[in-house]
């Protein structure tokens, strides 16, 4: 964390580009999460449209959007 406590994720890797993922990223994190059907027949439900932007917007309670750091 930078000094004023926010995550750069920037920094997390030297050797990948890091973002913060958004609805935009659907199709991209589907198709990855697709792409590993074992994990999914141990950890239902199987990915689809629905699923990802639900995971996209859950919270812990008591945190807002602001603390969420979906990145891929």
């Amino acid at each position: 964390m930078s000094g004023s406590g926010m995550l750069n994720i920037s920094q997390l890797s030297t050797k990948y580009k890091i973002k913060k993922m958004g609805e935009e990223d659907v199709s991209g994190i589907l198709h990855l999460e697709n792409g590993n059907p074992l994990y999914f027949a141990y950890c239902p439900p199987k990915p689809c449209r629905e699923t990802v932007l639900n995971d996209l917007k859950a919270l812990p309670e008591g945190k807002s959007l602001e603390d969420k750091f979906y990145i891929g």
